[in-house]
């Protein structure tokens, strides 16, 4: 007996998928259209275009800090931190302070 594949498609106003389940990463990555994935990662546009959606959230900061830029004499590598500090939308009436959430992260090419 031949195996069927089905595909289930979804629209992003009925998912409620929260940060901690498995379908998480799926779903933010699908809020991204095409011309925002390069060989179907997503480019920082694409991510910040799509941030406060998925997280339903209001940016409060974010910065980056080019650590080593790709040069020959570092066999071009390159290595970049990154911050971001945000409120989610139900709390910021006039508390942004006291519930903001900060996330660093670094990522490095080589």
């Amino acid at each position: 007996m031949a195996k069927t594949k089905v595909e289930k498609i979804e629209t992003t106003e009925n998912i409620t998928v929260s940060p901690n389940d498995p379908g998480w990463t799926d779903y933010v990555l699908s809020l991204l259209t095409e011309d925002e994935k390069i060989m179907g990662n997503p480019t920082t546009d694409g991510l910040r275009r799509i941030f406060e959606i998925a997280l339903d959230c209001k940016i409060i900061a974010s910065t980056t800090d080019v650590i080593q830029s790709p040069e020959p004499s570092n066999e071009k590598r390159a290595t970049v931190c990154h911050s971001i500090t945000y409120c989610l939308k139900n709390m910021t009436e006039g508390n942004e302070h006291l519930n903001t959430v900060v996330v660093d992260g670094a990522a490095d090419v080589y």
